[in-house]
């Protein structure tokens, strides 16, 4: 249904809101694609890190929580 699309979408771009909100508190460029995130090398393990946090923030666990690393 719509209203479950509706759901998801926002569940995803709270999570993004997260991601990009405390990189730009910490004067780090982060720049989003879909459900991508592209960022310094040398802040990589820190983004995995808030975007660990982030899920959890906003879905209430890390359960099923995937993140993949890609080129």
């Amino acid at each position: 249904s719509d209203r479950i699309g509706l759901g998801l979408q926002k569940i995803d771009s709270s999570i993004a809101s997260y991601i990009i909100e405390y990189f730009c508190r910490n004067d780090e460029v982060v720049l989003s694609m879909h459900d991508s995130f592209i960022i310094k090398k040398s802040q990589e393990d820190k983004l995995r890190e808030i975007m660990l946090q982030a899920y959890e923030a906003v879905v209430g666990s890390s359960f099923n929580c995937k993140i993949v690393k890609e080129y």
